[in-house]
């Protein structure tokens, strides 16, 4: 029985030195690396003094003996380490080194021990746990036993030192590890020293020893320090927190909670709760001038019984006061003071829902044709007396009747208004004047878009589209000051939008085809090229005209996509014309300025000849002569780049803008596209006849040819061969026609 109690205890131990160890090593720093290795030889000394009994073997327990005491060696050694770390100690490199080769020798003389004896000799001690050989010292031991004594006192001496110049609050940390040492040193000589003992309480010391190390270093919290901490943390902040306990019994509280209601109000919890007038578990609370969020929370334990409340009061009087600034700049429109678009749209719900009236209301969006006309000519500073000038009428008419109003974007105030205002307000916006100094008068001109809200389960925001789509269908008509919204509308908005969320399907598909309109020549009559355009053939709608969808993909930049698609047919065309001998003319396309914008169109073009390997002048180049009229200089490159590829560049639609003569000037090009609208008289006038032979005769000059456009009669072909035009097109001659209508039309114009 004693023996089974002696191996269970140094089983446990082990498995308590196995559990530590790896739980040092774990940490994966190196005090927990030094404290890992200092468990491992404690291990590994303790399992040679059980074998030391276990094996009956004298030479096998002599063997036993010497390991015992190799591994007190380095677990000494390990220890040491392993404190020079935890107590922040620096030791030299050269005396480290010194240390170990003394060790390394020390190890060799006692792990050789039982071969030559030169360090002891051994003795026999009988227990009751078996018979245990122990060393009997011969000189060379000594030194074995210097060496372990050194490192004791060394490390007693470096933790005295420690505990002295170190805080109170973590001397408890040094007292353990000081603790440990002792008693493991006491007990080890009281064994080794007097033969009344047959134990050696200091290897079950061992265990306790790394437990406490491992504590002292990873679990330690100086308790002292923290409740000190706790207490100037508590004070020190800004939030008031009081505890009571499961009575209601005033534990403690920091000095703003004493500072916010004073002793006799927190004695009890029901007292504080009723100066609050709440019951509530979170809520805002006006406390002397000051704004707080109250947190009341009750506490439990791991059982879940009930052991104290908590109340925490945090002052949230700058949040307070910065949510409402930001809610005002959020809702507020900072020039006209009106609300913005957020603003108006979460005012008219709350509008809407307080103020029911039987005539219903209205949404109507009110917009300044031509805004930024305005802007450009005055200055903005005008424009921001336009917009203050239209908030302040509304804000008039707010003193009126009950209504809602905001700008909504640049140029464009919303109002929720009852319907049978409307009258007044568009006829107080639709004209007026801005007037500036030197009696400059700034007229305005605004009209309007509405929709009655005919079902109030809508949200308003859908109305404000409605009444958007109204106000864009009224700025369309320069004679129409306000539209209320129709099905109509809607029924053109609706096919828009299937329009747009179809133009990439059909482009995979190739719905969209290219039609072609002859180009005759004036002097013989015969076809001499054509002009590409496109047309969309909607699987569901039909064939679409180009003006219903180019306006659309102008506008959302699919345009780009869809012209290099028209490009690459038309080359397509030209090479298959060609190749079968019917057609060996050239065919026009359109660039537009997004197009000149977005791409590098020259080298766009040279691609596309390439893969159809045509020659560069078969493939025409159309630009109006109004593209990138901001940005004259990227227009002038690119027909540059165009030219010095080959490629013919023709200014289309010339004479339908102001700057005609200005563009002979400055653009490079080989082809201009004359108007048919710039000389549409039958007979012309005299003024006519010699401006417009003016500009043909400065085409002509500047080497460069002329296509005549939009000729539809006899007297229009007259015009154009009168003033020397060089090409004419129009349905006069054809409308534009398929590629099959073309060959034909070619096999009898050639």
């Amino acid at each position: 029985m004693v023996n089974f109690l002696f191996y269970l205890v140094f089983l446990i131990e082990s498995g308590v030195l196995i559990v530590f160890a790896i739980k040092s090593f774990s940490k994966k720093n190196k005090i927990g690396f030094r404290l890992g290795c200092s468990i491992t030889a404690t291990f590994f000394m303790l399992l040679a003094y059980v074998f030391n009994y276990c094996f009956s073997s004298p030479k096998a327990k002599e063997i036993f003996c010497s390991l015992e005491h190799v591994f007190i060696d380095w677990a000494l050694f390990a220890i040491a380490s392993f404190l020079i770390l935890a107590l922040d100690y620096r030791i030299n490199k050269t005396v480290e080194i010194l240390y170990l080769s003394v060790e390394l020798i020390d190890t060799a003389v006692i792990i050789t021990n039982p071969v030559n004896h030169f360090a002891a000799d051994i003795t026999y001690k009988n227990t009751p746990f078996g018979s245990y050989i122990m060393m009997s010292p011969q000189p060379l031991y000594y030194v074995h036993f210097t060496i372990c004594i050194f490192a004791i006192v060394n490390m007693l001496v470096f933790l005295l030192i420690k505990i002295v110049k170190s805080s109170k609050y973590y001397r408890f940390r040094y007292y353990c590890y000081l603790f440990v040492i002792l008693i493991s040193m006491i007990l080890n000589l009281s064994f080794t020293f007097n033969s009344n003992f047959y134990f050696d309480f200091s290897r079950l010391f061992y265990g306790i020893g790394a437990v406490m190390f491992y504590i002292c270093i990873y679990s330690f919290k100086p308790a002292s320090l923290l409740h000190k901490m706790q207490v100037y943390i508590s004070n020190s902040i800004s939030d008031a927190m009081v505890i009571y306990d499961k009575d209601g019994n005033l534990i403690s509280s920091n000095a703003k909670a004493k500072e916010l209601f004073g002793k006799e109000v927190l004695q009890k919890k029901e007292a504080l709760k009723e100066s609050l007038g709440t019951k509530e578990s979170c809520n805002k609370k006006e406390i002397n001038g000051r704004v707080y969020e109250i947190q009341y929370e009750d506490v439990n334990d791991s059982r879940g019984f009930f052991v104290a409340s908590t109340f925490v009061f945090h002052d949230i009087t700058e949040a307070e006061m910065q949510f409402e600034r930001e809610k005002k700049i959020a809702d507020y429109d900072s020039l006209t003071g009106c609300f913005n678009r957020n603003g108006f749209f979460s005012k008219a719900k709350e509008h809407l829902e307080e103020h029911k009236i039987e005539s219903g209301y209205a949404v109507m969006i009110s917009g300044i044709r031509n805004f930024k006309g305005i802007n450009g000519l005055y200055g903005t500073r005008v424009g921001d007396m336009v917009l203050k000038h239209i908030g302040d009428t509304l804000h008039d008419f707010h003193h009126e009747f009950p209504m809602v109003y905001g700008r909504s974007a640049e140029g464009k105030f919303s109002s929720l208004i009852p319907f049978e205002y409307v009258d007044s307000i568009v006829n107080a916006l639709s004209n007026f004047e801005i007037k500036l100094d030197g009696d400059v008068v700034v007229p305005v001109e605004m009209c309007h878009g509405f929709a009655v809200m005919t079902d109030d389960t809508r949200d308003i925001v859908e109305y404000y589209e409605l009444a958007l789509l109204a106000l864009a269908n009224c700025k369309k008509k320069a004679d129409t000051v306000i539209l209320e919204y129709t099905q109509d509308m809607a029924k053109a908005q609706k096919r828009k939008q299937l329009l747009l969320s179809q133009m990439n399907y059909s482009l995979e598909k190739e719905d969209f085809f290219i039609v072609l309109q002859p180009q005759i020549d004036l002097r013989n009559g015969k076809i001499s090229g054509a002009e590409a355009l496109v047309r969309w053939k909607h699987p569901a709608l039909g064939t679409i005209p180009p003006g219903e969808f180019i306006e659309l993909f102008e506008k959302n930049g699919f345009i780009s996509r869809l012209d290099r698609y028209v490009w690459c047919k038309a080359a397509e065309t030209i090479a298959e014309l060609s190749k079968s001998g019917v057609y060996n003319g050239s065919i026009s396309v359109n660039v537009s300025q997004i197009d000149i914008m977005n791409m590098d169109v020259a080298k766009e073009f040279e691609r596309i000849v390439e893969k159809y390997n045509i020659p560069n002048e078969k493939l025409h180049v159309e630009i109006t002569e109004s593209a990138c009229v901001n940005n004259h200089n990227v227009l002038i490159n690119t027909m540059n780049n165009l030219r010095k590829k080959g490629f013919v560049v023709e200014i289309d639609d010339f004479g339908s803008g102001y700057s005609s003569l200005n563009a002979l000037m400055k653009l490079p090009f080989d082809i201009v596209k004359l108007d048919m609208g710039f000389m549409r008289e039958s007979i012309p006038s005299e003024k006519t006849e010699v401006v417009i032979g003016a500009v043909c005769n400065m085409i002509h000059n500047l080497n460069a040819g002329i296509i005549v456009e939009g000729i539809e009669t006899k007297e229009n072909e007259e015009s154009a061969n009168a003033f020397h035009g060089d090409v004419g097109q129009g349905y006069l001659y054809s409308k534009p026609i398929s590629i099959e209508e073309f060959i034909e039309f070619v096999k009898g114009n050639s």
